[in-house]
């Protein structure tokens, strides 16, 4: 370990890009906890509370700012790993709030969501008539009975129908510089830590609210396998240091934000998830 920076923040060697942009992030130390075990300090973590059934941090920002994107969701989870980290989708659950607040999890390659594509034979006309059936239903069943949650089923059915045309080209990385996708560790067709970096931050730039990024194993504890901080440190490095005009800071002012939250002229809020700790660079998070 040395110091670095105006901070003289004291880091690894094992992290020489965190080295590089130690003055342009915040270091939090001062956060404390009894709860000691993976699952409920990742659930504390998210949601302020160890066991499930409170708003995640995500469903907070997206219900009180909203987002500004109208063909993808405004609180996406990325995961990379050998499996999904634990508590599973409570750590990005809406508890209380209505479920049109809950994270949407994405795939890492391919279809983000499965099942997206239309079925063989169906053309987009008849899907739209489709929707525009179901949805009428949906709302005669809303104005009968006041249920909020039949608002988050119209919102869904919406919201995958504009997918269908704006995912494939969210997922589509072709059109990145060699250097771009260098800087991150990104390799072509291999889903992984560096390709979600790189992925949430095109989320951003789309108008998605808040981004969240899990890396599973993260932590050997000392026992036999690869570290895990190879594949960690260089994308979360990198998104920190992407150029700010890639998302369009400082942002627009706009009174457009598709939500049923008030309008706000806020930036992105970009949230990664791999460990305890919290790196953050206004206006993104990374934790």
């Amino acid at each position: 370990f040395e110091r670095y920076g105006e901070c003289g923040m004291s880091i690894s060697e094992l992290f020489p890009h965190h080295q590089k942009i130690v003055d342009e992030v915040v270091w939090l130390r001062g956060m404390t906890t009894d709860v000691f075990n993976h699952g409920p300090a990742k659930l504390f973590m998210n949601t302020g509370f160890q066991v499930p059934g409170r708003p995640s941090m995500g469903s907070w920002v997206t219900y009180g700012l909203g987002s500004e994107s109208e063909n993808l969701p405004g609180f996406v989870v990325l995961q990379s790993g050998p499996r999904g980290p634990r508590a599973g989708n409570s750590l990005w659950a809406s508890g209380f709030l209505p479920t049109s607040f809950q994270g949407v999890p994405f795939r890492g390659k391919g279809d983000p969501i499965l099942h997206l594509r239309s079925p063989e034979g169906i053309t987009r006309e008849r899907e739209r008539s489709f929707y525009d059936t179901v949805g009428a239903l949906n709302r005669a069943r809303l104005k009968e009975t006041g249920d909020p949650e039949i608002l988050t089923r119209l919102n869904a059915y919406e919201m995958a129908y504009r997918m269908q045309t704006s995912a494939p080209e969210l997922m589509d990385l072709t059109g990145e510089s060699k250097s771009t996708l260098d800087s991150y560790g990104v390799k072509p067709d291999e889903s992984s830590f560096a390709s979600n970096c790189l992925l949430a931050r095109r989320l951003i730039e789309r108008g998605s609210r808040f981004v969240q990024l899990y890396h599973t194993n993260w932590d050997s504890h000392g026992g036999p396998g690869a570290p895990r901080w190879g594949k960690t440190a260089r994308p979360s490095a990198a998104t920190t240091t992407s150029k700010p005009s890639r998302c369009g800071w400082p942002a627009p002012v706009s009174s457009k934000v598709t939500s049923t939250a008030k309008a706000t002229n806020s930036a992105s809020v970009l949230s990664m998830a791999k460990s305890t700790s919290m790196i953050s660079t206004p206006p993104s998070f990374i934790s």
